[in-house]
């Protein structure tokens, strides 16, 4: 039978679903047993207060804006995450996210998000050595990138041409071996790759 007092989510696993501004509007029995909060705290919250989940290097990732709901707003879904959230008594647990993005009309729905407990969390590559393949304007792009920031904002930002951008943003793209912007951003989190803007250059 179906457990209506969780909002008629149902799963093997540990999912919970956010609204557009991060809300917790679902939460299962599986999420209760991995995360310890009971269905009447974790609703309403926002996710990244409740979990405060960070990445394998121990970088914060769960954050207003996060690359999940920002990916999401794009109507892609990034790839499975590695990372380790809080629970209700403090300890860490290790988890892999995969994320199911619904849509009403065109407009973000509902986020939801399917967690499985993790034996070990490692960071897919050292963030150091993903680093070291990246020229200094595409690690400046990638920041502006995590920052949510459009071709024409980085440009103006770095004082380069959209079309310089474009340029860096292939590179980036090749380098980190992803599809898009959205994924780059998702694996700069994942990797522990934070990048900060540096000053302009020519």
């Amino acid at each position: 039978m179906r457990p209506s007092n969780h909002r008629g989510t149902v799963s093997s696993e540990a999912l919970f679903a956010v609204d557009g501004d991060q809300r917790i509007v679902a939460w299962n029995r599986e999420a209760t047993a991995v995360f310890g909060y009971e269905l009447d705290a974790a609703l309403g919250a926002h996710c990244y207060q409740l979990l405060g989940c960070c990445d394998p290097a121990g970088g914060r990732f769960c954050r207003a804006g996060c690359a999940v709901i920002s990916s999401a707003a794009e109507g892609t879904a990034p790839p499975t995450l590695r990372l380790n959230a809080r629970t209700r008594d403090g300890e860490r647990v290790p988890i892999e996210v995969s994320t199911i993005i619904l849509f009403s009309g065109d407009h973000l729905d509902t986020v939801m998000h399917l967690c499985r407990l993790s034996e070990r969390v490692r960071p897919a590559r050292p963030p150091r050595a993903l680093r070291r393949t990246l020229t200094r304007r595409e690690r400046q792009v990638l920041s502006c990138l995590c920052q949510r920031r459009s071709t024409d904002e980085i440009a103006a930002d770095l004082g380069i041409t959209a079309v310089t951008v474009r340029n860096h943003m292939q590179h980036l793209l090749e380098k980190l071996a992803v599809h898009s912007r959205a994924e780059a951003v998702a694996l700069a989190y994942d990797d522990g790759l934070f990048v900060l803007p540096g000053p302009r250059s020519n």
